[in-house]
């Protein structure tokens, strides 16, 4: 017999980390579509029927996307097997509440936490590559798979530094209007930039970088990480999100704000 491809469903106790669900209530659960995200994100029927409660079955769940209730990243989606991820902005128009996917501190797990409407309409984009395309066009390769297509040049010139390749350099982070599919801000990866830690046993935290060695070879490139209470931090270079220059960007991190890790 001939292979029948993936399998298409998800057992609760094989489910991976990043599901909060209980494990033996019931024996399925919902499977995730491929996407960006990948294992580290979760599926949108999981968010809105096990964790905010706001559908009881998927029959109710699929009731509210059929009348294009919820927003991701500004976009309505149908899908209940649709997977979120680190960064995505959750929006309900009809409650008028707005939410951004983050990290648990010290968790292999995301953080919903609820922002303001004016927090709800950027996002914050790693740039993993940057692609020459024919004809000179540039295309900059970000994180959740989104790309953003640079437009070519006038007369030699570009009529803003953000349609300008040089501007971004790759492990720098993005602010991203995604309304008007514009690039708001760009903030690079150099000592003194506000970074969080998106692997490893120091998920969630966040701090200054102070300084970092390349490596080359087997022995990976690691940061030294200057946390808010006076502490250090040392990790990978490839664990580390950019989410600011002197300031976090993300409101939930700036003060010292604990709630973004905290919240249950």
């Amino acid at each position: 017999m001939g292979k029948k491809g993936a399998k298409r469903h998800q057992k609760r106790l094989a489910a991976p980390a990043t599901y909060q669900i209980p494990r033996r209530e019931n024996k399925f659960t919902f499977h995730a579509r491929p996407g960006a995200h990948s294992r580290e994100g979760i599926p949108l029927g999981i968010v809105f029927r096990d964790i905010f409660h706001y559908a009881q079955n998927r029959k109710e769940l699929k009731y509210i996307l059929n009348t294009k209730g919820i927003l991701v990243d500004n976009k309505a989606i149908n899908d209940t097997r649709y997977v979120i991820g680190p960064m995505d902005v959750i929006s309900i128009p009809a409650m008028k509440k707005h939410y951004r996917v983050l990290y648990w501190q010290g968790r292999r797990k995301l953080n919903i936490v609820e922002i303001d409407e004016e927090h709800s309409h950027w996002k914050l984009l790693n740039v993993r590559s940057k692609t020459t395309l024919r004809h000179g066009y540039t295309q900059i390769n970000c994180s959740n798979g989104r790309n953003i297509y640079l437009p070519k040049p006038e007369s030699g010139k570009y009529e803003s530094k953000w349609d300008d390749p040089s501007t971004y350099q790759t492990k720098g982070t993005i602010k991203y209007d995604i309304e008007k599919n514009i690039v708001l801000d760009f903030y690079p990866f150099q000592e003194g930039a506000s970074v969080l830690v998106k692997a490893g046993v120091n998920t969630g935290k966040w701090g200054h970088l102070q300084h970092y060695e390349k490596r080359i070879g087997k022995n990976r490139s690691i940061c030294f990480i200057k946390t808010p209470d006076e502490g250090q931090i040392i990790t990978a270079m490839e664990n580390l999100f950019v989410i600011g220059s002197e300031q976090p960007e993300l409101y939930q991190y700036q003060h010292n704000n604990p709630e973004v890790a905290n919240e249950e």
